[in-house]
């Protein structure tokens, strides 16, 4: 048999409530990624890898219906994109799948397509059917690592700082005033929203400050306060976007650029730098844990964006230390060599809590409007009422961000979204 006699010539799905549906599937690509873990030990060149087997696979799926019923399928299929749990679906080349509907676009193309309607999905390949430990228990360990890792920091800092001159001192204080006022600073809008986290954060950098007044700096007590500096303002608010925004933005920004020469002095600013950063990616598993997240694209961009900045945040470190590698043992630099092991389980614990909670969330719906409509009549539409005190309208209003004339009347091929 061939292999173009093996592909199916159609796409089936079986909902969670029983119902099958036959469309037609033109091809999708499909990607998936190895899950590693880095690690430079001390006074050993090169990196150390652990595969920690797959990431979740991702199935685009784009199809469509045709024929005199098709509006009448894609409707029927727009209704049970709404029920709740995994689908089945028979896949043209993969054969049978088991699927979890993350986000799906239905598009009404009565001009350019009227003889169909099409599907644009996206879809995930859920856990198996395991026992899992509650969200709860989930929070828990996350605080109770996020005082491991911040133990770790200090760690890190006292090994890696030198203060045996002037120089040397003078460059671990000018490090530790530009990351403890880019910290204040980058994150003072999240801090502003309490007036109680506002005073500890001041009260956190007035202490810095009056330490790097003295003779020499107390290490241990400096990795203390950019700890304190990055993650108390993350307990101001329960928004994750803006705190997951915000705490992204200055992470990058201390990024930085490479030191040129090797020495001391460039080693205790890039210590002091990693302090701040592992101190910042310590705080993005304790935002998604204690805030609001609405839909699953929302979790699956949060998960995203905290492993692409451990990423990318080991990658710049290890960069730097490539620069001290021909240097003497005692003068080279070791980058996260206390605390990669414990951020990174403490990172797998935040997306962890974001796969657990994945299932319970809503699932966004996009459509593009053929024709002007008012919110009231759409939302009517597509959820058959407008809720108890209207909260269902109110929620369409305040997700699509609808302002003056939209709030009566929605025009053509504008996009809104729904969650349900």
């Amino acid at each position: 048999m061939s292999a173009e006699d093996r592909v199916a010539p159609s796409i089936k799905f079986i909902s969670p409530n029983g119902t099958e549906f036959e469309a037609f599937w033109a091809g999708n690509n499909k990607s998936k990624a190895k899950k590693l873990g880095k690690f430079s030990a001390p006074d050993i060149k090169g990196t150390r890898i652990q595969d920690l087997d797959m990431l979740g696979e991702v199935y685009p799926l784009t199809f469509w219906f045709e024929g005199e019923t098709h509006d009448l399928l894609g409707q029927a299929m727009w209704l049970a994109l709404d029920e709740k749990g995994p689908w089945t679906i028979q896949h043209p080349i993969d054969g049978r799948l088991r699927l979890q509907l993350s986000q799906v676009t239905r598009k009404d193309q009565p001009i350019k397509d009227a003889d169909r309607t099409i599907f644009e999905t996206t879809w995930l390949i859920p856990l198996e059917e395991i026992d899992l430990i509650s969200s709860a228990s989930l929070k828990a360990q996350i605080l109770e690592q996020l005082n491991e890792v911040n133990e770790r920091i200090a760690e890190q800092l006292a090994a890696a700082s030198n203060q045996d001159t002037a120089s040397r001192i003078q460059a671990l204080k000018d490090s530790a005033t530009q990351v403890s006022n880019a910290i204040t600073n980058g994150l003072a809008r999240i801090s502003e929203l309490s007036a109680d986290i506002q005073n500890i954060t001041t009260e956190v950098q007035r202490a810095t400050t009056t330490g790097l007044g003295n003779p020499t700096v107390a290490v241990g007590s400096l990795a203390t306060q950019l700890s304190f500096l990055a993650q108390t303002p993350a307990r101001a608010t329960d928004n994750v976007s803006d705190r997951m925004n915000a705490y992204l933005n200055v992470g990058r920004n201390l990024f930085g650029e490479p030191a040129e020469n090797p020495t001391f002095e460039a080693r205790n600013d890039i210590a002091v730098r990693e302090a701040g950063l592992n101190a910042l990616a310590a705080t993005l598993p304790l935002i998604v844990s204690t805030g609001v997240i609405n839909t699953r694209t929302e979790a699956i961009e949060f998960s995203e964006a905290i492993q692409a900045f451990f990423d990318d945040m080991t990658d710049s470190l290890d960069e730097t230390q490539k620069i001290f590698e021909n240097n003497l043992i005692g003068s080279q630099y070791f980058s996260q060599s206390a605390s990669f092991n414990d951020l990174a389980l403490l990172i797998s614990l935040g997306l962890e809590f974001l796969l657990r909670t994945f299932f319970d969330l809503k699932i966004e719906k996009r459509i593009v409007l053929t024709e002007r409509i008012s919110p009231i009549a759409l939302v009517i539409k597509e959820l058959g009422e407008l809720g108890d005190n209207d909260i269902n309208l109110d929620l369409f209003i305040a997700s699509n961000k609808l302002k003056n004339t939209e709030i009566l009347l929605l025009p053509i091929g504008k996009q809104v979204v729904f969650y349900v």
